[in-house]
């Protein structure tokens, strides 16, 4: 029996396919990249109102139903909807890896996840100033200069964007990875940037010259993980996948076998393992105690500590 369906009104629509949902399709979809869709109960073929859909990407989208354009605008937010409707929560649509606090400002911190957005929020206020898109590139981890002026975001791909902080606009863009930036940190003293790659190495830039890299690290044989300047800016410290602790010259790469600077301190933890490959009386190791005294290695994930106190706060698996 044929039947002529177009000016059907479907009481419920669930169906991934169909012309009053062919907007919600991304750009180079193969047709599998949704995975579920609703629709707001009050919508229907004359009166409108909102689709959502979840995608392979972990994304939570929100369109105008119908969605008949192609590559339709959509949110990420969770929404308030209402007589007048508002977004209630800003978030991100996928794994969360990058977070930094402002130095200057610390009211404010920047995020980025596996998408191509970075935000930036104000923590007094508990809402979002402004986010950026990325061009389509995932990033992977955030910095803030010292002096709160620049945002360092590494990306997915091995490159490197620095942004405005106040206003996440575009600065400077470089490349010298083939795969992610898992960490990144900017000297105490402004003037270096050092990058930890999945590559296993460590690029050191100059921002004084316009983030020049001038130093390249090589010696870690597995992804990095983590790194730290020492309070003269002098030398890197590292983690890798393997549970190495590495020291390096930061500029001109030359590996070392010290813990830190000229004056034997650290600015900051944030590796996730203690023991150093030599001269255990430099540093020694750190105890975990209860409820942590039994972790091992794989088990402790990051740890870090606040500036001018004797406390480490870790995180585990």
């Amino acid at each position: 029996v044929k039947q002529n369906q177009r000016d059907t009104d479907w009481a419920t629509w669930t169906c991934i396919l169909g012309f009053p949902v062919m907007g919600i399709w991304p750009e180079g979809s193969d047709g599998t990249d949704v995975n579920s869709i609703d629709r707001s109960p009050s919508s229907s073929r004359w009166s409108g109102g909102i689709v959502v859909t979840a995608d392979d990407l972990g994304q939570v989208k929100l369109f105008n139903y119908p969605c008949v354009i192609h590559r339709a605008p959509f949110r990420c937010d969770i929404w308030e909807v209402d007589e007048t409707p508002e977004v209630m929560i800003y978030g991100h649509s996928a794994d969360l890896y990058g977070l930094a606090v402002n130095p200057v400002r610390p009211e404010r911190f920047a995020t980025a996840c596996e998408s191509d957005r970075v935000f930036l929020f104000d923590a007094v206020r508990r809402h979002m100033l402004r986010t950026v898109s990325l061009g389509g590139i995932k990033a992977r981890s955030v910095a803030f200069s010292p002096d709160g002026a620049h945002l360092a975001v590494g990306m997915r791909n091995g490159g490197l964007n620095v942004l405005e902080a106040d206003t996440l606009q575009f600065l400077k863009w470089s490349k010298n990875f083939d795969s992610a930036v898992d960490d990144l940190k900017y000297s105490p003293d402004g003037r270096l940037l050092a990058l930890g790659s999945h590559d296993t190495f460590i690029d050191v830039y100059s921002v004084d010259k316009d983030y020049k890299r001038i130093a390249r690290c090589s010696g870690h044989s597995a992804t990095i993980t983590h790194l730290d300047w020492s309070v003269d800016s002098s030398t890197i410290m590292s983690n890798c996948g393997a549970y190495e602790v590495l020291y390096w010259n930061a500029r001109d790469g030359s590996q070392l076998m010290l813990s830190a600077g000229a004056d034997g301190t650290v600015l900051a933890w944030d590796v996730s393992s203690g023991e150093p490959k030599s001269q255990d009386d430099i540093l020694g190791t750190i105890a975990l105690k209860s409820p942590y005294q039994n972790c091992t290695a794989p088990a402790l994930r990051a740890l870090d500590c606040l500036p001018g106190s004797n406390v480490f706060i870790a995180g585990t698996n």
